[in-house]
């Protein structure tokens, strides 16, 4: 695996993005989704390569059904 991958792995990324997306988007009062600075803002964290975010949310799209 590579470095990239142990890194997502160790942050729990995958699992805490999904847990981003599904509270942004419930109950919001303008919209019903959650946008990508949103995402990165709920996951952020001062030892996070941010870049990351949009690796897992492109892996999030090819394995989710919702």
């Amino acid at each position: 695996m590579s470095g990239i991958g142990k890194g997502i792995k160790k942050a729990r990324l995958h699992r805490k993005a999904a847990t981003a997306i599904f509270f942004e988007s419930n109950g919001g009062p303008t919209r019903a989704e959650a946008t990508v600075p949103e995402i990165r803002f709920a996951v952020g964290e001062p030892d996070l390569d941010i870049g990351n975010v949009e690796t897992v949310l492109e892996a999030l799209v090819d394995t989710c059904y919702y």
